[in-house]
């Protein structure tokens, strides 16, 4: 893997959540009454905290993984990095 790799990663899952899924719940939230009657400014609000958990919870599941490896594994990885 190259030294990139986990930035790139980490780019992608708060990408994803915000653009694919933030900007969207906002825009139905405060502009269309399909969920809820619109609520303004506020429904981007709502978007942009729920985008944050669900990008914060898809970081906290790689990190899990990350850590769960073994020590020899992680020590082999930062070897190749040198």
């Amino acid at each position: 893997m190259p030294v990139t790799f986990g930035p790139i990663v980490l780019s992608g899952f708060t990408l994803i959540c915000f653009l694919c899924l933030g900007i969207p719940v906002g825009y139905i939230l405060s502009r269309t009454d399909w969920i809820v009657p619109n609520i303004g400014a506020k429904g981007f609000w709502v978007a942009f905290i729920i985008a944050l958990t669900i990008a914060a919870a898809l970081l906290f599941i790689r990190m899990q993984k990350i850590q769960s490896q073994p020590d020899e594994t992680i020590i082999q990885q930062l070897e190749r990095l040198k």
